[in-house]
């Protein structure tokens, strides 16, 4: 049964919207064909009850299972839809990007195909329209997490707020809705390394935050690892903010400069210390400052590598392949669709 918006959110629905908007889906896929015919004929249901034009975005990322089949007979069922196949897996940022650029909408929806219930998608709308900006889903209760990752993400926003102004906001969730104009701000971003929570902060436009709860579809929701955590989160440290590396240099200075204290007052000192303990003393100032050293030097390399790849200028993706149903249009006067 489908879950009612009133249910999955805090808040109590309000009025009808209005529907002379064109309304853009986006949907990451990645092995997902057990549950991707359920989900769009959901999906599907509510759009087309609540919105007179609208696109669903299915950006398939390499999967090797039979979603490419699945997608096909989605695509000779149903009106509105549009599926973009990548050419090898890039990860959920650049699919979801991909997706974005492609999406024409007046707003533009993302979700996550496994917990993002689609009875929430007239809310945000209505919630994006009002301001004009972005909606973003928070959820204290992700399916996506193993035990232990959100005391983890927790410290990490924490320290990443307080520590690093990054502007991160904790429970947020892959459930977003953008404006036109905020979209087309944020797709001047072209950093590689998308993180699309942490760009939202930097274009200006209004953010809103909703709570709700997920619902899992399928026999089990992927769950990201806690190496999958670390990973995107040292990304967001180095393509968000400098202060890592301001700090690490600062502190080697600082230890430069107390390991040379140390080392001169145990010379004028040296009648007072056997030459044995003296030189261990120095060898672990030595072994000291080598650490931080290296620590230093791991964190440039991580900056280099960041500006060498933006500097290439690469594609972010390459599509394998493109196919749209027939376009579902109530106003064939409107011709700002791809047809």
């Amino acid at each position: 049964m489908t879950p009612r918006p009133e249910d999955l959110m805090s808040s109590k629905p309000i009025a009808r919207i209005t529907m002379d908007r064109l309304i853009s889906v986006v949907l990451h896929l990645h092995n997902n064909a057990d549950i991707v015919e359920d989900f769009s004929a959901e999906l599907l249901s509510i759009l087309e009850d609540r919105f007179t034009d609208f696109e669903v975005i299915f950006v398939d990322d390499a999967s090797t299972d039979l979603t490419q089949d699945k997608m096909k007979d989605l695509l000779s069922r149903y009106e509105g839809v549009r599926y973009l196949r990548l050419s090898r897996h890039f990860g959920r940022e650049i699919s979801v990007y991909a997706g974005m650029q492609s999406a024409i909408g007046d707003y533009v929806v993302l979700m996550n195909i496994q917990t993002d219930p689609p009875a929430l998608i007239p809310e945000l709308i209505d919630r994006a329209v009002r301001h004009g900006g972005i909606v973003f889903g928070t959820c204290e209760h992700r399916l996506d997490e193993p035990a232990l990752y959100p005391w983890f993400r927790s410290v990490f926003v924490w320290m990443s707020v307080h520590w690093l102004s990054i502007p991160l906001v904790r429970n947020a969730t892959q459930l977003m809705v953008f404006s036109r104009q905020a979209l087309n701000a944020f797709l001047e971003i072209k950093d590689r390394h998308r993180q699309t929570r942490v760009f939202t902060a930097y274009i200006g436009y209004t953010q809103e935050r909703f709570d709700y709860k997920q619902i899992p579809r399928g026999k089990m929701v992927s769950k990201r690892s806690l190496a999958d955590g670390l990973q995107s989160g040292l990304r967001i440290i180095f393509a968000a903010s400098m202060r890592p590396l301001r700090l690490i240099t600062s502190l080697g200075v600082l230890a430069a400069l107390i390991n040379a204290a140390i080392v001169l007052v145990l010379r004028i000192r040296t009648d007072q210390f056997h030459w044995s303990l003296l030189f261990q003393d120095v060898l672990l100032q030595l072994a000291c400052m080598f650490v931080v050293l290296m620590t230093v030097l791991m964190i440039l390399t991580e900056y280099i590598t960041l500006l060498l790849e933006e500097s290439r200028h690469r594609p972010m993706y390459y599509a394998h392949e493109e196919q749209t149903s027939s376009v579902l249009l109530a106003d064939r006067g409107r011709r700002n669709i791809t047809q």
